[in-house]
């Protein structure tokens, strides 16, 4: 099977200009960091839920 990149060539340009493939990748590190950060405050929820008891013993502040 031959691979196609025919539908996908146009953002596949090399001859873009500098300041747009910069803008590209901070737009593709935000992303990631969204994603990342989306995952853990999923983590952290979940765990908060799961606790029945998440006072510790003494003084919890």
């Amino acid at each position: 099977m031959v691979l196609s990149y025919k539908n996908i060539a146009p953002f596949l340009a090399a001859g873009q200009n500098k300041v747009s493939r910069w803008l590209s990748y901070i737009g593709l590190g935000v992303g990631v960091l969204l994603l990342l950060s989306s995952v853990q405050m999923y983590n952290n929820i979940n765990h908060l839920i799961r606790d029945k008891n998440t006072r510790k013993n003494g003084a919890d502040f």
